[in-house]
């Protein structure tokens, strides 16, 4: 569904109001929807009653969709600070930018291909003024909407930067794209209604009680969620480690897979999976979900918490990120960071006391893909108990195993990952890594090995089985062979 237009609530009826702070203007964003980031506006607006809007970006490439963005918001009644109001646009003063930025009410970035302007004084890093004002509205635990333009719009090769401003750029974007959930955007008018509707996602979020200094609206830097996840990863990977379920499997010989990333039109593989087929889904701004699929004894969940050891070792990209296993469906009125929050609490409690984790601290953490939600057995679940959970997604990224292809995730971009049974053929190869990984290498030699696949293509013909079916048979004739 297109975008709806400048002006225009999501369901189509015209924005008539000012944007009043309790008033619910429309349904919220969904990539924007539990952001810590976008936590709360303000308690008292400015003395038109108005919420003060900073908008920032470089200018010269992205001159009409500011115009574009100013009318919209001005139009709806929101008070917009940009740097159109200064007499040099590029080169504007840091220390009112700095200023306007801590007096707003809300930070919009946008960011295309360009760095931006670096001011000479009080600059030692040499930063462009644009990292400047998000630094600035991060220090002062402003809401932070981010946009950054579509990879696949068309831009003027003038308007992209190279060398040094490039490198800059994209290590700002990076920064960017790993602490909140980025929306794309293309034309003006899409931007502009874009933004509309996640501000409209800020009021209708607010709790009417919140005040500014309220610690609700707490929110966390890059930094911070770092020294979190290294301070406490040895405890919550030894306690994901250790479950019964990831205990039960903790042998996982790799297998082909075929993997269709979110918006792919063909499958690609098969092919074994490595950490950095993983990487663009990490990368990428917003919610998304990986789904592994296929049938009962596929490899799914085994596959799962291979990819879950990988993320504990900081594979790929050397960052290190804690799986936590959903395994029974929510209960009444609980979100999946409901259950999330509760196991991370429990497992910490004996840990310097750490009974009680803030809420904001957990979203901040599932937004930047530090913690991910693996969500074992979906298809398994009641038809209300699958949609309770669908509906209490959280940000981020989200991993689900299901033995359908579909299970109704409409709302995000969906990455899948099948795993392929095993031919025949292979069989004999498979047992021979299957034992070694189990510590079995000698157990059976290849003598042993060729008779147990001829009785096993005697019992399933030429058709490929099923890991679980492969491991089952192995383990049967390294069984009979030791009682015998």
């Amino acid at each position: 569904m297109s975008p709806p237009g400048a002006g225009q609530l999501l369901d189509g009826g015209p924005h008539k109001g000012p944007p009043g702070l309790n008033a619910r203007l429309g349904p919220p964003l969904a990539n924007f929807q539990g952001n810590p980031h976008c936590p709360n506006l303000p308690a008292v607006p400015n003395s038109k009653g108005e919420i003060t809007v900073y908008v920032s970006s470089t200018f010269i490439d992205l001159e009409a969709h500011r115009a574009a963005l100013k009318t919209a918001l001005e139009k709806a009644r929101y008070d917009v600070e940009c740097m159109e109001k200064y007499t040099a646009f590029e080169e504007r003063p840091l220390a009112r930018c700095l200023a306007d930025v801590a007096a707003t009410d809300v930070y919009v970035l946008l960011i295309a291909h360009r760095y931006g302007y670096r001011p000479q004084e009080n600059n030692p890093q040499r930063r462009s003024i644009t990292q400047l004002e998000y630094e600035e509205a991060s220090r002062h635990h402003k809401p932070r909407l981010v946009f950054t333009v579509d990879r696949k719009q068309l831009w003027l090769p003038e308007w992209i930067d190279k060398g040094a401003d490039a490198d800059d750029l994209a290590a700002f974007r990076a920064e960017v794209e790993t602490s909140h959930g980025v929306n794309r955007f293309s034309t003006p008018d899409q931007l502009a209604s874009l933004v509309q509707q996640a501000l409209q996602a800020l009021q209708a979020h607010r709790p009417p009680s919140m005040e500014a200094n309220d610690p609700r609206a707490r929110t966390y830097t890059t930094s911070e969620l770092n020294a979190w996840v290294e301070h406490h990863q040895p405890q919550l990977s030894a306690a994901f480690l250790g479950l019964p379920s990831v205990q039960a499997r903790q042998v996982h010989v790799p297998l082909d897979v075929c993997l269709t990333p979110a918006g792919a039109v063909a499958a690609e593989g098969p092919r074994l999976l490595n950490p950095e087929d993983l990487e663009p889904l990490l990368a990428a701004g917003g919610s998304q979900v990986l789904l592994l699929s296929g049938d009962g004894g596929a490899g799914k969940t085994s596959l799962a918490f291979a990819i879950a050891r990988w993320w504990l070792q900081g594979e790929p990209g050397g960052v290190v990120r804690l799986p936590v296993l959903i395994e029974t469906a929510l209960g009444q009125g609980e979100s999946v960071a409901d259950r999330v929050r509760a196991w991370l609490g429990s497992q910490l409690a004996g840990a310097g006391g750490e009974h009680e984790l803030p809420p904001e601290l957990i979203t901040a953490l599932l937004a930047a893909k530090r913690l991910i939600p693996i969500v074992d057995h979906l298809s398994e679940l009641t038809p209300a108990a699958r949609e309770q959970l669908l509906a209490a997604l959280p940000p981020g990224l989200v991993v689900v195993t299901s033995r359908s292809d579909d299970d109704g995730f409409k709302e995000r971009p969906l990455s899948r990952i099948e795993p392929q049974r095993i031919a025949v053929e292979r069989l004999q190869a498979f047992f021979l890594d299957y034992l070694r990984r189990r510590g079995q290498g000698d157990a059976l030699s290849d003598d042993d090995l060729m008779p147990a696949q001829a009785q096993l293509k005697r019992i399933v013909g030429d058709k490929p089985i099923t890991v679980l079916l492969a491991q089952m048979f192995i383990d049967d004739v390294i069984a009979n062979r030791e009682e015998g």
